[in-house]
């Protein structure tokens, strides 16, 4: 039982470091790193950009950009937690 829980351990810790995130510009970078975590922090100040250029009388587009925006604010805290736990990123 010892065995198998040593070997458990040895496979999830070799899955969490082979994880990689692909950018748009084609760059794989490390899940949960600091360069991992800007590409959220970038993507979700340009949505917001985006949704404050819509009309408010367009609610419709504006909650669904803003439900983009949940969920992608989601993604960069598990990624910077990730992060902080595999020691990519220092917490400030």
């Amino acid at each position: 039982m010892r065995t198998k829980e040593k070997l458990k351990r040895l496979l999830e810790a070799y899955y969490e470091s082979a994880r990689t995130f692909l950018t748009t510009e084609g760059e794989e970078i490390v899940y949960g790193s600091e360069g991992h975590v800007q590409v959220y922090d970038r993507v979700i100040s340009e949505l917001m950009n985006i949704r404050n250029q819509q009309p408010k009388a367009d609610g419709r587009r504006r909650d669904r950009i803003s439900q983009c925006l949940e969920s992608l604010r989601y993604l960069r805290s598990k990624a910077y937690k990730s992060g902080l736990k595999r020691g990519l990123i220092t917490e400030d």
